[in-house]
């Protein structure tokens, strides 16, 4: 892909409904968790969702699964 071709494919609008992870803020230990859990397939959805319920967002296991399908528009 040449930058042209790189540019094209950058301007083309994503679709699909908002991220909902995109508003949440961790610190340190908790952010790698995070980061760790939303790649691990044996930690769930529902157990995501928990994690970031302790902490202060209300972020259900629906967006979650969405977010890790590729599915919602975020920067990823």
């Amino acid at each position: 892909m040449d930058a042209l071709d790189e540019l094209r494919a950058l301007s083309k609008p994503r679709k699909g409904p908002p991220c909902g992870l995109l508003g949440v803020h961790l610190d340190g230990k908790d952010w790698e968790a995070l980061q760790a859990g939303l790649l691990d397939p044996a930690i769930t959805a529902k157990a995501v969702a928990a994690f970031l319920e302790k902490r202060g967002f209300a972020v259900s296991f629906w967006t979650v699964a969405r977010h890790r399908r590729g599915e919602c528009v975020c920067p990823r």
